[in-house]
């Protein structure tokens, strides 16, 4: 009977041992964090959340600095809460860095790095919706929240309002698709109603194989209404005009001022192009990069080009329509506000705001993200607690140095949950950060990656930027605000170099990242694994939308070929050619 009952305690514990192997074991990029701590606490608050997701905003805001912007309902919002003043993103790109936000997990541990990479393929993941929802709330939203509207996205809603449509509206499919622009297109919907020549700029495009052209900017003859940011704004009001019998979390994902840079010609008038400033630039600011930091700078990737910009003039208009897009936003946050404060849930819901990511205007002679520089990096972000909360040091206005990450949205929401701060996700929870009595953590350092290999390290005082190849940047933040001097060759700064490389990711299931010429590999080590080849100076090569692995066997061959012939071959490779 004994001898029994040890073979059963011993079959149990293989077995329950096998099933930690298995569930944890298998994929050590999708094996962390599945769980978020218990939801069941005793002292768990349910206060109401309004999400605000603003599309490719970056710090060109009244309460950042940016004194010549107009943007009052912004600043309100930043004067009833904490902002915080050193936020960046986990992923300068739209889908990375909303499931990063979503998930609470970096890239390099969700293993979802580019626009290719959807969420939809870590159904394991608890989301920031899902998690609410499984606990009660009403989970209403509008607008861009997800990447894209898909199933698995509309699954985590109770209510789903107005979409953003293609780019944000007015222009539909049949309108603004590529292949009509040649090189014009004429928009005319009949009497009275909306007409357009496409594109507004008449900029040549640097992306003919995207569906779309976005790359363009002007005003438009139309009302708030007609944009699809108008009607978002106008949905959410109406949900905060209704009774609710749970607390709800309602998530509006404003599009503007992601391209193309159309608004009501009202916001346009407010920034003529001939007054508007330019950012800052140096003439030979690409002169201490590597070959892989011109290409982020230079090629055609989110956006178009610099040169193109340039040659047609451009640069003040696309300026100017950049601020009147971001002008137009604040008028419809400002309507959210107003409805909330007009509500039976003022005193009661807790507010975050923020962008994805950051966007860059000709600064590094770059256009759109995708990039590791502090501009495509930096964000707005604004929490808000309830008057009911009652924070002990909360001060209205207060301005954060602290450096956070996007990815710390979920484990704040989660702590004014369950009052615990205590998560097994990447980010840290901001509720301490609501209270001046804590002091900053100096040593908090948050990362953001664009593509496998590249990763930008921040921290309070150095900006660290190590690409696939092997190459890196390095840049005081306090003495070099626009990143025009590279220091990470200079020798005065090896020893900072040299610890902040000790905090990349580690990439474990990586065995090589290589450049050889114009193409970037990616070799794993797990050999069922499909290892990835992307013509970077090609089509959608630098965003590393387009794998070649299996039409260019004989590069990839070549590349193998030649790592063989190296004695010790490191894990990042640039292979001269």
């Amino acid at each position: 009977m004994l001898a029994i009952k040890n073979l059963h305690i011993k079959t149990s514990v293989f077995l329950a041992t096998l099933f930690i192997i298995l569930f944890y074991g298998c994929n050590t990029t999708q094996n962390k964090r599945v769980l978020v701590h218990s939801s069941k606490s005793a002292d768990k608050t349910n206060y109401n959340i309004l999400f605000i997701a603003v599309d490719d905003l970056n710090d060109w805001l009244g309460f950042m600095g940016k004194e010549e912007m107009i943007t009052p309902n912004f600043d309100e919002l930043a004067s009833r809460g904490v902002s915080f003043n050193k936020a960046y993103c986990a992923a300068p790109l739209c889908s990375p860095s909303r499931a990063s936000v979503f998930t609470g997990i970096y890239p390099f541990n969700s293993d979802l790095y580019t626009n290719s990479d959807s969420i939809e393929s870590r159904p394991d993941l608890t989301t920031i919706p899902k998690y609410f929802q499984q606990n009660g709330y009403t989970i209403l939203g509008a607008g861009k929240l997800f990447h894209q509207t898909t199933d698995y996205a509309k699954s985590h809603f109770d209510y789903l309002g107005p979409d953003t449509c293609v780019s944000g509206g007015p222009f539909v499919d049949g309108e603004i698709n590529s292949r009509l622009q040649n090189p014009v297109h004429e928009v005319n919907r009949g009497p009275g109603k909306l007409k357009a020549i496409l594109p507004l700029n008449r900029m040549t495009n640097d992306r003919p194989y995207n569906k779309y052209n976005t790359f363009d900017w002007g005003p438009l003859d139309i009302s708030d209404d007609q944009m699809q940011d108008g009607k978002i704004a106008n949905w959410g009001v109406e949900q905060l005009k209704k009774e609710y019998s749970t607390p709800f979390f309602l998530g509006l994902g404003f599009f503007r001022p992601h391209q193309p840079l159309f608004a009501p010609k009202k916001y346009h008038d407010l920034y003529p192009p001939k007054h508007v400033k330019l950012p800052e630039i140096n003439e030979n600011d690409l002169d201490d990069l590597s070959d892989t930091g011109r290409d982020f700078s230079l090629l055609a990737g989110t956006s178009g080009t610099h040169k193109t910009v340039l040659k047609h003039n451009q640069w003040q208009d696309a300026v100017s329509s950049y601020m009147a897009s971001i002008t137009f936003i604040d008028t419809q946050l400002g309507k959210i506000i107003k409805a909330l404060d007009n509500s039976n849930y003022a005193d009661n819901t807790f507010i975050v705001l923020f962008s994805d990511h950051g966007w860059q205007l000709g600064e590094k002679q770059h256009w759109g993200k995708w990039t590791g520089w502090y501009r495509s990096q930096r964000v707005p972000l604004i929490i808000v607690p309830p008057k009911q909360m009652n924070l002990a040091g909360f001060e209205a206005g207060m301005k954060s140095q602290q450096v956070v990450s996007l990815i710390d949205i979920f484990p704040t929401l989660l702590d004014l949950h369950t009052n615990n701060s205590k998560t097994n996700l990447d980010g840290k929870s901001l509720i301490p950060y609501l209270s001046k009595a804590t002091p900053i953590d100096h040593n908090r350092f948050v990362t953001s990656t664009f593509g496998l290999g590249n990763s930008a390290i921040i921290d309070n005082d150095w900006y660290y930027i190590h690409y696939f190849d092997g190459s890196d940047e390095l840049y005081s933040l306090q003495n070099d605000p626009h990143q025009f001097f590279n220091l990470a060759n200079k020798p005065k700064y090896k020893k900072i170099r040299e610890k902040i490389y000790k905090t990349l990711p580690e990439y474990p299931e990586v065995k090589h990242f290589v450049r050889m010429g114009r193409w970037k590999a990616i070799i794993f080590k797990d050999k069922m694994r499909k290892n990835k080849l992307f013509d970077i100076k090609g089509q959608s090569g630098i965003m590393e939308n387009n794998n070649l692995i299996d039409k260019r066997r004989d590069v990839f061959n070549d590349i193998l070929l030649k790592i063989k012939k190296m004695k010790s071959p490191k894990k990042y490779i640039n292979i001269l050619s």
